[in-house]
């Protein structure tokens, strides 16, 4: 056993040192219990060492490492002054494999434990909520089940939670509750059934980030998750979550702050919210006029549910606003909306199978931020406005399934960092060659080309297209008016970026 093996390996290591067992009890203790750590994850077969069961003093078993963001950082076992072990922090992909060992408990001054990204198997112990010390607590991706043990209660010092991407079921909410230092919590990608009242998030004071996406929770969406004085980022996509947007915005008076208690009295802060994911639930009603008062947002998605009515105009004014996710929804609107004019900030945005009319407006050129817009699945009509072409940073451009007619501007080729043109189940008309000017570069003998787009789609098949697309431009011609879709699968973005990287998006992948 891993116990066993431990054992055999400190007798050998005393056999060898001089220190007094009785005097130093507390390093033979903590050493035993990171070997013991070390042959139950498997240790022999890390990628890296980490210097674990080497001569050294055990608060020596690290190395330097390059984090995320290129700085280095020691990962490994970290102490304090007084030679305690307050660190167990593994890199990611390290090769852990094993299970946690319930002798973890004996390391009663960690206020570290991370082990991400391995294989470690078995339930979370139940004596890990006794380490009352701890300040962060992250088993993310690994394959652990069972529940969040209800010893969690203890850890009063917790700040960061992270057990996203295992298979932990059971209801660990009202757990949560006790740990009023929590600020982080990740509990994303796992099998939590439960109502998401059980959390009351007032208080938790110091909640910063709440990542519950991709589990089966369900119940109403609380309005205290959009009047809390500190929380930044809330995710909540893809669960089962039921009710109406709150018009409870902006504290009881809806002024537009939110209330915080101090020692002077009650004052009102702008709402933090920065980050707000709620697609792929059951939320339905009309999007209120108060979603202005979150005036600090920068992303948010409420597509994929049951929204209805009119968007309010008011929308325009969310100025800090870079990605907007509407879609797959069943609002009211006729018209492609004309507040989208001010919204100068957008990056990205989606109004996917919204059955919008009408034309595309020529403004939608002056957004020259975006590097991504989605109007696909709408019922658009009118020409392609040349004034795309001055959205030379997109990187996907959606026009699929509308009803757009006439030639595709010439000025689509200045989007030369496209790698995603979809312009299928419309009525164009036209040669799309221009779009890959190495077809005609090589008629030319020019040996420089430019690379095509990676995914360029248009109705340019079958025996007399009305579009005409050379095979080493487009990389999927569909066949023209023959009265069904060429591609049945629906081109959504993966709205799914990582806290790690701080909710940026790292890249584009598609829920398809």
């Amino acid at each position: 056993t891993p116990q066993n093996r431990a054992a055999s390996w400190i007798a050998h290591a005393l056999g060898k040192d001089d220190y007094d067992l009785v005097k130093d009890a507390h390093r033979y203790i903590q050493r035993y219990v990171l070997a013991v750590v070390y042959y139950s994850l498997g240790g022999e077969e890390w990628s890296d060492q980490l210097s674990f069961l080497s001569q050294s003093s055990e608060c020596d078993w690290h190395v330097p490492l390059k984090d995320r963001n290129g700085r280095y950082v020691n990962m490994g076992v970290m102490c304090d002054s007084d030679g305690q072990v307050t660190r167990l922090w593994t890199p990611r992909d390290n090769g852990l494999l094993g299970t946690i060992p319930e002798e973890i408990r004996f390391l009663t001054y960690l206020e570290t434990l991370a082990l991400p990204e391995g294989m470690i198997v078995g339930t979370i112990p139940e004596s890990i909520g006794h380490l009352k010390k701890l300040r962060e607590l992250a088993f993310s991706d690994n394959k652990i089940t069972g529940i969040v043990p209800t010893s969690f209660e203890n850890l009063v010092s917790l700040e960061t939670l992270a057990l996203d991407g295992n298979d932990i079921t059971g209801s660990p909410l009202h757990t949560l509750r006790f740990m009023k230092n929590l600020s982080y919590v990740y509990l994303e990608d796992n099998d939590f059934q439960e109502d998401i009242i059980s959390l009351i998030p007032s208080e938790l004071k110091e909640l910063r980030h709440l990542d519950l996406s991709e589990n089966q929770f369900t119940g109403i969406l609380p309005p205290i998750f959009f009047n809390h004085p500190r929380l930044e980022v809330l995710d909540l996509h893809d669960n089962y979550i039921d009710g109406f947007f709150p018009y409870e915005i902006g504290g009881p008076f809806r002024t537009g702050g939110a209330l915080i208690s101090g020692q002077g009295g009650d004052d009102y802060v702008p709402i933090p919210l920065r980050y707000v994911a709620l697609h792929k639930n059951r939320l339905r009603g009309f999007i209120p006029d108060e979603i202005t008062n979150l005036q600090e947002l920068e992303f948010l998605d409420v597509s994929r549910n049951q929204f209805a009515g009119y968007l309010p105009d008011s929308i325009g004014t969310m100025t800090k606003l870079e990605k907007l996710y509407l879609g797959d929804n069943i609002f009211d609107e006729d018209e492609l909306p004309r507040f989208f004019e001010n919204m100068t900030s957008l990056r990205e945005l989606s109004l996917k199978g919204l059955k919008y009319t009408g034309t595309i407006h020529d403004f939608f050129g002056n957004l020259k931020d975006l590097f991504m817009l989605d109007l696909d699945g709408n019922d658009l009509t009118g020409n392609i406005p040349a004034s795309l072409g001055n959205l030379t940073g997109l990187f996907i451009l959606m026009l699929n399934r509308n009803r757009l007619s006439g030639p595709v501007p010439d000025s689509l080729a200045n989007l030369v960092n496209l790698e995603v043109l979809l312009l299928d189940n419309n009525d164009l008309t036209g040669n799309l060659n221009f779009m890959c000017p190495f077809v005609h570069d090589a008629a030319m003998g020019n040996s420089e080309t430019w690379d095509k787009v990676d995914y360029f789609i248009a109705d340019c098949g079958g025996e007399d297209p009305e579009l005409d697309c050379e095979a080493s431009c487009c990389t999927l011609c569909c066949e023209d008016n023959v009265g069904r879709l060429c591609l049945e699968d629906l081109w959504r973005i993966n709205n799914k970026p990582n806290w790690e990287h701080g909710y940026k998006r790292m890249r584009f992948t598609f829920d398809m």
